[in-house]
């Protein structure tokens, strides 16, 4: 490792930190060398490694088991999951009990529930692309779940202006996605993520709970699509993080590392 690597793996945080760089710039090795050094450190310690999608989560996997080949027992500590297996995790142990197991919609048996809102609005001016568009960019992003909060929301980063009037038709289509999803008990991804974060983030659940010192990596950030609740999500999704980094943590070096 390049000696200004090296310093972030060892450094001691007060709280999580981000890591930012360009594609090469080493976050990767930076990330996967810091969960080792907090596991080789705190013996008793369980470490997160975790990204947004599932092939990185593989790659980062791959890579370090090359990493501890010869120190087998950290792999007992480190757990390497995709983000959404996370969630997924988290709400089972935690939010079961209450909900219900998880049932996540798939975006195919979202795009059918669209349609199927779709075809009873024969007078809709806007094409099925936009509208999927805005559903998966905006409504679903935001978790928007009521006529008021999609009215008011500052479509950001979204080139089409809509007038309120518009909004209006569109909420039809989308207010008939949501009853669906209600009917079938079924959430979106953006839904258990916001569930789950409100758990831990406002207080429902100990921060003692947490089952992991988090680590994440990422190389880039999703595109401008999901941003949005990415900034609404990912501060559902930054929040959860940096709960479940510090709740166990007694040490500033234990605090989170995000790349």
């Amino acid at each position: 490792m390049h000696p200004a690597q090296r310093a972030l793996v060892k450094r001691e945080f007060s709280g999580p930190a981000r890591v930012t760089g360009s594609a090469g710039t080493g976050k990767t090795i930076v990330a996967l060398h810091r969960a080792v050094y907090l596991a080789q450190s705190n013996p008793s310690a369980r470490v997160l490694l975790t990204t947004f999608s599932e092939v990185l989560a593989h790659a980062l996997e791959n890579r370090l088991r090359v990493l501890i080949a010869n120190r087998p027992r950290l792999a007992e500590q480190i757990e390497v999951l995709p983000f959404e297996a996370v969630a997924r995790r988290l709400y089972a142990s935690n939010l079961a009990a209450r909900y219900g197991e998880v049932k996540v919609g798939t975006s195919d048996s979202i795009l059918s529930y669209i349609r199927a809102a779709l075809a009873t609005e024969t007078a809709m001016p806007f094409p099925k692309r936009f509208i999927v568009s805005e559903w998966t960019q905006v409504v679903d992003a935001a978790q928007l779940r009521t006529w008021e909060a999609y009215r008011d929301y500052n479509r950001l980063g979204r080139r089409s202006r809509l007038r309120e009037p518009q909004r209006q038709m569109l909420w039809v289509v989308f207010a008939k996605v949501l009853q669906t999803l209600a009917v079938k008990r079924e959430m979106t991804t953006a839904a258990m993520f916001t569930r789950v974060a409100g758990h831990y983030v406002e207080g429902a659940a100990p921060r003692s709970t947490s089952p992991w010192w988090t680590r994440r990596k990422t190389s880039a950030w999703p595109n401008c699509a999901v941003l949005a609740r990415l900034g609404a999500d990912d501060r559902t999704r930054s929040s959860l993080l940096a709960t479940l980094g510090n709740a166990s943590s007694s040490s500033p070096s234990r605090g989170s590392l995000w790349g």
